[in-house]
């Protein structure tokens, strides 16, 4: 759940808490209140009664009472009102046909309200008005609905304003909480250069952003440093690592005693060469690596002779090969059509593939180089009979750093940095191409370079 939903229902809750609180009370109230009016209104109306009844004793006339009884007997709730004398007998009734007789004992429908009324000498007559209770309780219910209502349009009202305020208050808050996030998402995807403008609050958040950015600006110096650590590293390690290998090869294939060495001489040199070619390879990549975070990756375009190119990097692995018993060739024949590409970087990313498919392919396989036209650009393919890699792993294989099944890798002694395969996409991508694989677990995997063909970019070029 996002902070601003969370802050949101939160409030809400507590807005609905306290509302469903003075709502209870104030009903509560009202009903208590409503009671107490409808007896005052009860005690009013039998006041007005008594005073009635005790006219009506003083000029010995009922018929001065029974016009008011009758009067108020309209009311819905007034099941009857009467006037007695001492002895209880009825002088006045709101319904005259019980004038004369005995009063009549109220059953259980009827609140009844009785009151003395004196009659002269000592002698104390009665007055009494019967409400029907069900039209009380009716009354009663009438006048507490119509206060539920106005609590439930105040309380609508007072939720929909509160809802509108946390809607903004919210927003104001997860807003620049959002930009800190986005801010912090691109330093870490490697954007050292972004910065937030929230720096110029002045309250915690302000302060956040500008610790967030001096931690970017600080993180762009230690990546600096670091890039021109490893590019002067890496540019000062390439001079003797050829340097080595030329002696080692001059050893093995050009000295004139080299008839003389024993077998595990030569092992050793070609245990010398292969992993200086792997270091080299290393090395390579990750000066082009720092290149191209610099933006200064530079790519020449020419005819580039593809057979000749992946035949001169096929020698280059020939004693690794032989080491481990895999059968690597080219099968590019030398009238293939030449390609519009960098000659220097097409070799450097055969070598990064052909490295690859070495590492994965176990003694006794295969490693081939092949290549044919389709749809107007040469595909030149690198393919093995290795492992293979899973599915899941294919769509990240050229996302840098990213290694396929890192724990067998270990296992099998296979070490590598993760930028080959980035260097390759980034590489061929530069020169105009692209690059596709499929692999199957086990069976084997095919890297593809498509580049455009010289003479189709010169016809292009042309016109």
């Amino acid at each position: 759940m996002t902070l601003k939903l969370r802050f949101s229902g939160v409030f809400l809750a507590y807005t609905a808490a306290i509302l469903s609180s003075f709502a209870g009370s104030y009903y509560l109230y009202e009903s208590s209140a409503a009671r107490l009016a409808q007896k005052q209104e009860q005690e009013k109306a039998l006041e007005k009664v008594v005073s009635v009844c005790r006219e009506a004793y003083l000029v010995s006339s009922a018929v001065v009472a029974l016009d008011y009884l009758r009067t108020l007997a309209r009311d819905p709730a007034v099941r009857y009102a009467a006037c007695l004398d001492s002895r209880g007998l009825i002088q006045a009734h709101s319904e005259p046909r019980w004038i004369g007789g005995p009063k009549a004992e109220p059953d259980g429908s009827v609140d009844e309200r009785a009151a003395p009324v004196p009659v002269g000498q000592g002698m104390v007559g009665s007055a009494l008005v019967g409400y029907d209770l069900a039209v009380l309780e009716d009354k009663l219910r009438n006048t507490l609905w119509g206060t539920l209502r106005r609590l439930a349009y105040v309380g609508l009202g007072i939720f929909a304003a509160a809802l509108l305020v946390v809607l903004g208050l919210a927003a104001s808050l997860t807003r620049p909480i959002a930009q800190l996030v986005d801010a912090v998402r691109a330093i870490g995807s490697g954007n050292l250069e972004h910065r937030t403008l929230l720096f110029a609050r002045r309250d915690e958040i302000g302060f956040l952003a500008q610790e967030i950015n001096v931690m970017a600006g600080r993180l762009k110096e230690l990546d600096e440093l670091k890039d021109e650590f490893i590019s002067s590293v890496s540019h000062d390690l390439r001079n003797p690592l050829v340097a080595i290998r030329m002696s080692a090869n001059f050893v093995i294939n050009e000295d004139e005693d080299r008839d003389k060495l024993l077998p595990r001489h030569r092992a050793t040199f070609a245990s010398i060469i292969d992993n200086v070619m792997g270091l080299d390879v290393f090395v390579t990549n990750v000066l082009d690596a720092a290149k191209m975070k610099a933006g200064r990756m530079e790519y020449h375009l020419q005819p580039a002779d593809v057979a000749s190119i992946a035949g001169s990097v096929t020698q280059l692995f020939a004693l690794s090969v032989r080491q481990k018993n895999i059968d690597l060739r080219s099968s590019i024949e030398p009238s293939f059509p030449p390609v519009l590409a960098d000659p220097e970087r097409l070799g450097q990313v055969l070598a990064n593939l052909i490295s690859n498919a070495v590492k994965f392919t176990p003694k006794g396989g295969k490693v081939e180089l092949r290549a044919r036209i389709e749809e107007g650009k040469a595909l030149i393919e690198v393919a093995d009979n290795g492992k293979g890699i899973s599915k899941e792993d294919v769509p990240r294989l050229f996302q840098k750093f990213f290694q396929s099944s890192v724990s067998e890798q270990r296992k099998d002694g296979i070490k590598g940095t993760g930028l080959g395969l980035a260097i390759v996409k980034r590489s061929v991508e530069g020169m105009g191409g692209g690059v596709e694989v499929r692999s199957e677990l086990g069976a084997g995997t095919v890297f593809a370079l498509r580049l455009p063909l010289a003479a189709q970019a010169r016809t292009a070029g042309g016109r």
